[in-house]
């Protein structure tokens, strides 16, 4: 078996145009559409054989004509988000395969994967929260291939939904179809869910849960200028209202935190408001990682003093779940999205560590488990260079380059 570094120019000289080829793909390549995307391009190029995960990557079998330009294509079309570290390939012989296929995947040998990041909610999922008519109205735990939760979920290796946290919930008839279609976004989307098949929010006061609608009870605390925990994507924030004087005396007196800055949560527009933003800030922003992105703060900006005292930024972040989009949409405003956690202590990240007595006032939670917890990442722009205060959600478990070998 041959390897090769997969660069957009690869060789591939040695591959034969016709008969049957088997491909081994390592990086990025679960849990980043890698699969739906070989099915697609093995039903353009009219191929037959099949893909599966392995516990050290993707498997690829093929047979057919132009196999070195169906590999290149690859190569060259690969998801955004995926990585190919690097690719093996060889010729087998030909088993006359009639259709194309994704297996189940093949859990035995070393595990050698690298795991996706959590990736931020893609503007498909979100036109379908707001779409009235859409099965996923303003649901919180909305997700595709294209994004959702990765790293905080996954439990073990091959990704598969059986070795998440997902592995609890059943998917409904719709959901299943979603998933078995090769045409749909959700193809093969692990933690593809839905109101009637997933998770689910709920509101704790003091331990125990309120009835009624769990958002609008949250809303509900939050204007009243409370400290509300949020439970996220890597672990549980302490929200409030980002204007309010009472509400973030109450947060620093729960955080032991008496000058410190805390982290905001808004939509760009609002941002804005408040901000200067160039535009690799902007790309910051908004790019699948969505890291808290340290900003000069406008002159004479309200927020500075009760927020960053003695500090000329503000360290902003867009909503990057479901369920963080629909509190800045109802509350219209910034809020203080702070990690929940003990003084020099790392995030609070499981149910029953966050019903800690004077940690909030109230508690917006799910269940859906967090296998592993990611704080928010912070960054800042400087000289057309991004520069690192925490790098955690976003970018974990991902390998940084070293500019050597």
């Amino acid at each position: 078996m041959q390897t090769r570094n997969a660069s957009p120019d690869l060789c591939l000289a040695d591959i034969k145009e016709d008969g049957r080829l088997r491909l081994h793909f390592s990086g990025i390549v679960q849990g980043v559409g890698f699969r739906p995307f070989l099915y697609r391009a093995a039903e353009k190029f009219g191929l037959k054989g099949f893909v599966r995960n392995t516990s050290a990557g993707v498997t690829l079998e093929v047979e057919g004509g132009r196999l070195s330009e169906f590999v290149r294509h690859i190569v060259r079309q690969a998801p955004p988000l995926s990585r190919i570290e690097t690719l093996r390939f060889e010729a087998i012989p030909v088993r006359h395969s009639v259709e194309f296929t994704i297996l189940e995947s093949d859990a035995r040998g070393q595990k050698n994967v690298l795991v996706s990041p959590d990736i931020a909610l893609c503007r498909n999922c979100q036109k379908e929260m707001a779409d009235p008519g859409d099965r996923r109205h303003a649901y919180p735990f909305t997700n595709c291939t294209d994004c959702g939760p990765r790293f905080t979920i996954i439990e073990d290796l091959p990704y598969d939904r059986p070795q998440t946290t997902m592995k609890g919930f059943k998917m409904c008839p719709d959901c299943r179809r979603e998933y078995q279609s090769p045409s749909d976004r959700r193809y093969h989307a692990q933690p593809v869910s839905c109101p009637h098949c997933g998770p689910k929010l709920k509101l704790l006061i003091k331990g125990r849960a309120r009835k009624g609608d769990a958002l609008a009870l949250a809303l509900k605390i939050l204007r009243a200028d409370k400290v509300l925990a949020v439970k996220g994507v890597g672990g549980f924030h302490l929200a409030c209202r980002a204007a309010s004087a009472a509400a973030m005396a109450r947060l620093r007196y729960l955080k032991q935190r008496s000058g410190k800055p805390f982290a905001l949560m808004a939509s760009l527009e609002m941002i804005r408001q408040h901000c200067l933003i160039s535009q690799k800030e902007k790309e910051l922003l908004t790019s699948p990682a969505a890291p808290i992105v340290l900003l000069a703060a406008r002159p004479g900006n309200q927020l500075v003093a009760r927020i960053a005292p003695g500090q000329n930024r503000l360290g902003f972040m867009l909503p990057y779940s479901p369920l963080h989009r629909l509190l800045i949409e109802k509350m219209g405003e910034p809020l203080v999205m702070t990690s929940a956690n003990r003084r020099d202590e790392p995030i609070i990240f499981r149910d029953k560590a966050a019903e800690l007595p004077g940690l909030s006032d109230s508690i917006l939670s799910h269940d859906r488990p967090i296998h592993a917890f990611a704080d928010d990442s912070v960054v800042c722009s400087f000289d057309k260079e991004i520069y690192f205060f925490r790098r955690s959600r976003g970018f974990v478990p991902l390998p940084i380059r070293l500019p050597f070998s």
